[in-house]
């Protein structure tokens, strides 16, 4: 249940309200450009052309069927006098995009679909064209083309007046190549190379003056201050992410489209922070991004925005900072205070998982009597400036935390909790809690005091010679939390005896040949006890041969006369037994010796009676049925 004085909010704060989508078709736009950020022209890669006169508020499209199926490049210098240009054609107009017609540029002819042909103008006369091989420049409005150098395989290139200028050259099909950023100083006669560090891919190249330009790769911005003679890495492809499209407006304000997602960042610090500008679901192939002072628009993919506010006097969104506690258990108030260093906070939102958007600086949260079945909640707050910036939502991770921590008791290998054991006992006790975290762990022995132990405590229960720790101990644990919910108790016994067992064989035993015999015999074990005893006894000839072997695969109970029957395969004669027990602990007696008798009757050798040790191992037969001596298996 949640409590909060506000209003609602209809949509999202999450994108920047002063970048604004444009009315346009589906058309798939390449390119934009303005000669004075009122009239404006896109070019579409189906060989339409939009045309705005109100800086991009309205636009008027139309299709141009002499352009070929991929423009990719358009440029107006003024009002008039425009070049649009794409795979393997450029045109030129004169009457703002009225009538084309072809330009006398020369162009390779090669029908390579990857060969577009790409236009720049720094002014009405300076102009130049070039595609894979050729390049061309105009200083009479392309009237008259002369030849030019170019890199080889320009990827993108960038004059900033008659003689200034970049290229980036490299692989126009993949990113995975070798890059070359080369300089002119002359208008495109000569190409000097500026940056080839062997890094692959640099795909985007903006330059805002002769000093100050930028390249990246997707993995890593770099900045040069000098023309291009040094770079300095400002960011990684962590700050930067893939980036498809590049504009820098003055030497420390750029902005940049991502590949992926659509979304426009913008920096204010010569790219080494960037802050969300605009969010797009689309993915913007072929963007561009056109800033003419305070105003801004961006194309491609279907990602088709404008603003008159672009950010470049205040660039960076406000910061909120939330004060409450991470868990709770009851009802809590969460606080939200903004800060912004540039035009000043005009509004907090904020939205608890998935509800809507409210306007407000606190909120009162109420943890419900069944939170431990829904423990885990999201707050997110975001604020705005006076200057449309909207920070991007902070995810506070809430936990309702009512229930205490888990308590387990662990006992080291063959130790087993309430059962009988005849050596000292090793129970690792552990507590967790997947919220608040656990702040004590609380241990009891025998009944004794509760004592705060380290988690993964280990009790230590000992088994001395003296008998003097025998019989059962009680361990009880429980955990509390940070909140001071307290888990539940978890207990075992640790049940210790060290006395062995005393064997009996009171009486002469009797047998027939080839017929029944018995063997009375008695376990005398003292308290503490299982009460559960495993027999063995073994028969030997007069010359004290072992001539066989009587283990019963069962326990008996102890401290009784017991009456161990069997088939006597024994010739006539007169043997010797002896009896071993062993308790539930593990504990073996020493022998008890006795007489057996076997009467008048037909019988096997003496040897058959039962498999002798070297044929069957009688330990590992008594441990299939539970029972085992010289060892431990625990008793029913």
């Amino acid at each position: 249940m949640l409590t909060a004085a506000s209003t609602a909010l209809a949509a999202s704060p999450a994108s920047p309200s002063n970048w604004q989508p444009m009315t346009l078709s589906t058309s798939f736009w390449r390119d934009i450009t303005s000669p004075d950020g009122v009239h404006l022209w896109m070019c579409g890669s189906t060989g339409d052309v939009a045309t705005s006169t109100d800086g991009g508020v309205t636009w008027a499209e139309k299709n141009v069927g002499s352009f070929g199926v991929n423009s990719t490049c358009i440029e107006f210098t003024d009002t008039q006098h425009g070049w649009v240009s794409g795979s393997r054609f450029v045109q030129v107009t004169s009457d703002g995009g009225e009538t084309w017609a072809d330009s006398t540029a020369p162009l390779t002819g090669d029908d390579d679909f990857y060969n577009n042909a790409y236009v720049d103008f720094v002014d009405t006369e300076h102009g130049w064209v070039w595609d894979n091989t050729l390049c061309s420049a105009t200083t009479d409005s392309g009237q008259t083309w002369s030849s030019r150098t170019m890199p080889v395989n320009p990827r993108e290139v960038q004059f900033i007046d008659e003689s200034h200028g970049w290229a980036l050259s490299g692989s126009w099909v993949s990113y995975d190549h070798s890059s070359d950023v080369s300089k002119t100083t002359d208008g495109g006669m000569t190409w000097s190379s500026m940056l080839n560090d062997g890094t692959t891919g640099y795909g985007r190249l903006a330059f805002a003056d002769a000093l100050h330009g930028w390249v990246t790769n997707g993995e890593k911005l770099l900045h040069t201050t000098d023309g291009g003679d040094n770079w300095t890495l400002v960011a990684s492809s962590y700050d930067i992410g893939d980036t498809q499209e590049m504009c820098a407006a003055d030497a420390t304000h750029l902005w940049r489209a991502d590949r992926l997602f659509g979304n426009l960042y913008g920096s204010d610090d010569a790219g080494t922070t960037w802050f969300l500008q605009y969010h797009s679901s689309y993915s913007p192939s072929g963007a561009a991004i056109l800033i003419r002072g305070e105003k801004g628009w961006m194309c491609g993919g279907g990602v088709n925005v404008r603003t008159e506010l672009n950010g470049a006097a205040d660039m960076r969104p406000p910061v909120t900072m939330i004060t409450g506690p991470p868990f709770i258990k009851t009802t809590t108030t969460y606080d939200f205070a903004a800060t912004d260093i540039g035009t000043g906070v005009t509004e907090v939102w904020y939205k608890w998982d998935d509800g809507a958007w409210t306007q407000g600086t606190s909120l009162t949260v109420d943890v419900p009597a069944d939170a431990g079945h829904d423990p885990i909640h999201h707050l997110y707050v975001s604020s705005r400036d006076a200057y449309g910036n909207w920070e991007v939502p902070t995810d506070t991770v809430i936990g309702f935390d009512v229930i205490g921590p888990d308590t387990g008791l662990s006992p080291r290998k063959t130790i087993m909790l309430n059962h009988w054991i005849n050596r000292a006992s090793y129970v690792t006790i552990s507590s967790y809690d997947e919220l608040s975290g656990l702040e004590k762990l609380m241990v009891r022995h025998d009944g004794g005091a509760w004592r705060q132990r380290q988690n993964d405590y280990l009790c230590v229960t000992a088994a001395p010679k003296t008998h003097r720790n025998d019989g059962a101990h009680l361990i009880a644990a429980r955990g509390i939390d940070v909140l001071g919910n307290v888990g539940a108790t978890v207990r075992g016994k640790v049940m210790i005896d060290t006395r062995r067992p005393t064997a009996k064989a009171p009486y002469v035993a009797h047998a027939k040949p080839g017929g029944a015999g018995s063997i009375k015999c008695e376990i005398v074990d003292k308290r503490p006890c299982s009460g559960a005893c495993a027999v063995q006894i073994r028969v030997y000839n007069q010359s004290g041969k072992l001539v066989g072997i009587i283990a019963p695969q069962v326990w008996f109970k102890s401290n009784r006369l017991l009456t161990i029957s069997f088939k006597c395969p024994l010739k006539v004669g007169t043997y010797r037994f002896t009896v071993k027990g062993g308790d539930g602990a593990g504990n073996v007696s020493g022998l008890a010796r006795n007489t057996l008798i076997v009467g008048n009757g037909s019988a096997a050798a003496a040897d058959a009676l039962l498999p002798t040790p070297g044929a069957v191992d009688w330990l590992a037969a008594g441990a299939a049925s539970g029972c085992l001596l010289n060892g431990h298996v625990a008793a029913p």
